[in-house]
């Protein structure tokens, strides 16, 4: 439907945009090269997701902070309606994608996802660290706001962090008022992390982590030479008992 590149320092609002009610699933695609000449947590890409031509009925907000691979990452919906984005980036360069199905994309196969950890509760905490071991790996949530007498404060926000950083979050989800009651957000990068769980008055949510067993773990740079040397040595070895054989 529509593609966003920029480079550096970028702020901007598209134009509306129209998901009518034939399109089963859209989706926004977003990747970003970091910066090398500012600050690690000064590097980073935020989406605002709104309703409607004009106004100011944020629906959600996707941020992402730190150095990045590259990787494609992306938030699927179903509602339909009009919207637009508000963009913000301190980045290299940066793409953003609005696509949309008019047929119905399903879940990938279940026996592909498996759970690594959920949390459930009402109040929000900082998670334990777990670890994500194969590259694509996804939060789900979906949580009731109830029927409270405030109901501008039904929010929930999750933020990612990597293992022994708290200056800067790897990935953030915020669902503001009026937002999406559940979702699922894709991640792609192997790692240690923790979830920082925020809410509103709520009365109840449900975080679960889980990763794609089929995506091919990545290898830390520190076990190629290892790998290198015991493949040589092998080799060595049976080269000398081959020429003690002949």
């Amino acid at each position: 439907m529509e593609t966003i590149t920029g480079e550096n320092y970028y702020v901007c609002e598209t134009e509306p945009f129209n998901i009518n009610s034939s399109v089963a699933v859209w989706r926004i695609v977003w990747e970003y090269t970091p910066r090398t000449d500012v600050p690690e947590h000064s590097t980073g890409i935020t989406i605002y997701l709104y309703a409607g031509a004009s106004g100011d009925n944020q629906l959600l907000e996707i941020g992402r902070k730190g150095l990045y691979n590259g990787d494609k990452d992306c938030r699927y919906f179903h509602e339909e309606g009009v919207f637009r984005l508000k963009i913000s980036t301190n980045t290299q360069k940066f793409t953003i994608r609005i696509e949309q199905s008019m047929g119905y994309i399903p879940d990938p196969p279940t026996n592909n996802w498996v759970e690594v950890t959920r949390f459930i509760g009402t109040k929000g905490f900082t998670t334990d660290i777990f670890v994500c071991y194969h590259p694509e790996w996804r939060i789900r949530w979906e949580y009731n706001p109830g029927y409270g007498i405030f109901p501008e404060l039904a929010t929930l926000q999750v933020t990612t962090y990597k293992e022994g950083e708290s200056a800067k979050y790897f990935n953030k989800i915020i669902e503001v008022p009026n937002g999406n009651p559940n979702g699922v957000e894709l991640l792609n990068q192997s790692g240690t992390f923790y979830l920082e769980i925020s809410t509103g008055i709520i009365e109840s949510y449900t975080i679960i982590v889980e990763q794609n067993i089929e995506s091919i773990p990545e290898s830390p740079s520190w076990a190629i030479l290892p790998l290198v040397i015991v493949v040589t040595l092998v080799g060595a070895i049976i080269r000398i008992k081959l020429e003690r054989v002949i």
